[in-house]
């Protein structure tokens, strides 16, 4: 008898497709995690990082809800990210702690000692002079916006971290967000009655910028022969500290009834 042909089940076949696209989904999802992590680590923050980093947690959110839409549990907990994430431009308008700002600003300054010099790096992986100064405060703003509910700091703490600016830039009071308090012929010289910690001196014409710890002590991202983040106490023989010096102060870290209102 001549053999039987093969049954072609179709059945099988249609529910093996399903499958095999959810674990192409399911991989395409690692991938895009994975790209994600990638961008995180990358210590440089240009325009087009700053894109990724927003837009791929999002795409994070969206694939992964849609994926595991059908498993319960999973859709509850991206829904209630999103519903969190939404609820913080919720949070009311506080008044701030000015002073508190300011002390957690200069402690995470320090945070930031010993990270290696990297132009372009506003992480602990790699940091440049105005990153540093830049990223101390994005850090305070954020950290102390969640702790007391406030949306303005939160919102202060994003803007900032968006407008990259350059240390010549914040000795023009860049955007508002700092006013000039006095010159000096160098910060050997400088008249530290006047300084508070957390205010600023670009010095060189621009060239570079120092933050000021109290006790006459700096802390900067030094492109020099330190190449890293590091304290050094005035006066000293640095080279940084026989330039011209611009003393400025941000806006944020001091009282809107003082000269200076913060914008």
């Amino acid at each position: 008898m001549p053999a039987a042909a093969p049954v072609h089940d179709e059945t099988a076949v249609t529910s093996r497709t399903p499958r095999r696209l959810y674990r192409a989904a399911v991989a395409g999802y690692l991938t895009l995690l994975l790209l994600v992590a990638g961008v995180i680590a990358i210590p440089i923050r240009n325009e087009a990082i700053r894109i990724a980093l927003l837009a791929g947690p999002f795409l994070l959110w969206a694939a992964g809800l849609s994926l595991f839409w059908r498993q319960w549990p999973i859709r509850l907990v991206y829904l209630a990210l999103a519903i969190g994430a939404g609820a913080l431009a919720l949070l009311p308008t506080r008044p701030i702690d000015f002073d508190r700002l300011r002390m957690v600003y200069v402690a995470d300054l320090v945070s930031y000692h010993d990270t290696p010099y990297l132009w372009g790096g506003e992480t602990h992986l790699g940091i440049d002079c105005s990153g540093l100064i830049r990223a101390g405060l994005f850090d305070a703003e954020f950290k102390e916006g969640l702790r007391t509910r406030n949306f303005t700091l939160l919102r202060k703490s994003a803007s900032l971290w968006w407008n990259d600016c350059t240390a010549k830039a914040l000795g023009e009071e860049f955007q508002g967000r700092t006013h000039v308090l006095f010159t000096a012929p160098n910060l050997n010289e400088a008249d530290y009655s006047k300084l508070q910690p957390g205010d600023l001196a670009i010095v060189a014409g621009g060239s570079h910028i120092l933050a000021y710890l109290g006790r006459m002590e700096w802390i900067e991202a030094d492109p020099g022969d330190g190449m890293k983040v590091l304290t050094v106490h005035a006066p000293s023989k640095q080279g940084w500290f026989a330039t011209d010096a611009t003393l400025v102060r941000w806006r944020i870290l001091e009282p809107p009834t003082s000269a200076s209102e913060t914008r």
